[in-house]
């Protein structure tokens, strides 16, 4: 049932298995895993190249009925560069995005807000593990942000959405990089908004847990 709404999801969007990029399977049981495998080849069939796949066991879902769940991520490359006017995995800069980082420097700084624009930290925290794909790794390999924002708390985040709205920054959030779709990388420039500093736990209570966004999963479990 689980990917026959995925057939359906991907027809409404004109797509089809051959534009899976990644797929996130989450199962209840170690035993399922042979029975989950089994039926994602069989939908898949012989999908070239293959997606970037991962399998993990957790220990439920909110739905105690549930038992598996699986997350999906394609795109088409055509309708992309169609969406675009540029080639899927190429980078293209807002026109504002340079030249506005004197701006966001300053307010930063008054907001006392950390900046990072050394060459070598901003290329680390504008990537996650996007090559386990190859498709990613060749689309995404040049993709930078200009700096990347260390928020340390909810005050901040809102400080700097509002400059980079008023500045025309793109932003893209991050937490700890260990996606492997590629979706910690920006694919206009402008600022990496890294939320690793944002740590500890909100509310805490029997089936509930809200924790910031930089809290590690190992700290929670």
């Amino acid at each position: 049932l689980v990917f026959q709404s995925l057939s359906v999801l991907l027809q409404e969007a004109e797509m089809g298995v051959e534009d899976v990029l990644a797929l996130k399977a989450y199962v209840t049981r170690r035993e399922h895993f042979p029975e989950y495998m089994a039926v994602r080849d069989a939908w898949l069939g012989k999908a070239s190249p293959p997606p970037c796949s991962t399998l993990l066991v957790v220990s439920g879902f909110t739905n105690a009925e549930h038992l598996v769940e699986v997350e999906l991520t394609a795109a088409k490359s055509q309708k992309l560069a169609q969406a675009t006017q540029r080639p899927f995995g190429s980078q293209v800069r807002s026109f504002s995005s340079r030249a506005a980082l004197p701006q966001l420097a300053a307010e930063m700084e008054k907001q006392g807000i950390t900046m990072q624009t050394e060459a070598g930290v901003v290329k680390a925290k504008s990537k996650d593990y996007y090559w386990y794909s190859p498709v990613l790794r060749a689309a995404l390999k040049d993709s930078t942000a200009d700096c990347v924002l260390v928020p340390k708390t909810e005050q901040d985040v809102v400080e700097i959405m509002r400059s980079c709205v008023r500045l025309r920054l793109p932003v893209t959030t991050r937490g700890a990089g260990t996606g492997n779709y590629g979706q910690a990388i920006p694919l206009n420039g402008g600022v990496v908004l890294d939320l690793s500093s944002l740590v500890g736990f909100q509310e805490v209570k029997p089936g509930v847990l809200m924790a910031w966004a930089g809290q590690k999963m190992g700290e929670i479990e």
